[in-house]
């Protein structure tokens, strides 16, 4: 009759579970960085929007209602159009994966009044 040692065989099972869990959490805050970012594209286009309807660049506008960190790397465009004004957020989607860069995935939204 053989005895099977399974001494250690805990901690390899740990070890997988852990990876797996590490994966899983990374692949979680990306989505949530990702919904982040189509929001604050969406509000910031909005806001251009109603401001250039009234008068207001829409531009600028739209520019002060992102965050701080997308300000500089945005791309706006404020177009009229029959019926009213259209403006355009264009911002990168943070990318916490290592080999891709930020400019790898924007993220556009156009909004009008």
């Amino acid at each position: 009759m053989h005895v099977y040692r399974t001494r250690g065989q805990s901690s390899v099972e740990l070890v997988a579970v852990v990876g797996l869990l590490a994966v899983v959490a990374t692949v979680a805050i990306q989505i949530v960085l990702a919904a982040s970012s189509v929001m604050d594209a969406a509000g910031a286009a909005r806001v251009g929007a109603r401001a250039a309807s009234i008068g207001l660049s829409g531009q600028n506008t739209a520019r002060r209602a992102l965050p701080t960190s997308f300000q500089r790397r945005a791309m706006i465009e404020h177009r009229r159009r029959s019926g009213g004004e259209l403006v355009s957020v264009a911002i990168p989607i943070a990318i916490q994966v290592p080999g891709t860069s930020v400019d790898d995935l924007t993220v556009r939204i156009e909004a009008g009044r």
